[in-house]
């Protein structure tokens, strides 16, 4: 009669183990699906930066960093991902195109580069290796 307990007993663990082994699984397969759709668009104004995106996945803010190249003069600003900005709904992703502005670093600098990282909530999903360089013959007066 014990015998039946015990086989009880491995059955629930071996349930358990197996439900928080596909929650890990799943939490990952979110993790990877947020990236990057393509490459961030930059325009200089003045002494702002406009940023085009276009990224999917599960993702809540953005933390751009703009550098003065050779120096290490930065500034780094959080970019909220409005919800409402939705533009395709998949199975497991959403995709999002937006625009954002950001401020320089500094205005009369040759040479910006920008750098990305994605976040949902107080999690680093993807730091992203993308840095867009810009030219001062790129700028927009």
């Amino acid at each position: 009669m014990h015998d039946q307990y015990i086989y009880i007993y491995i059955y629930i663990y071996i349930y358990i183990y197996i439900y928080i082994y596909i929650y890990i699984y799943i939490y990952i397969l979110f993790i990877a699906l947020a990236r990057f759709s393509q490459d961030p668009e930059v325009k200089i104004k003045g002494d702002k930066a406009e940023i085009r995106f276009h990224i999917s996945g599960p993702l809540t803010h953005i933390k751009v960093e703009n550098c003065v190249e050779g120096t290490e003069n930065c500034a780094t600003e959080i970019v909220m991902i409005p919800q409402k900005t939705r533009i395709k709904r998949e199975t497991v992703r959403t995709v999002y195109d937006f625009m954002a502005t950001v401020a320089l670093v500094d205005s009369k600098a040759k040479r910006l580069s920008f750098s990305f990282w994605l976040y949902d909530g107080d999690v680093l999903l993807v730091s992203h290796p993308t840095v867009v360089k810009i030219n001062k013959s790129k700028r927009e007066l």
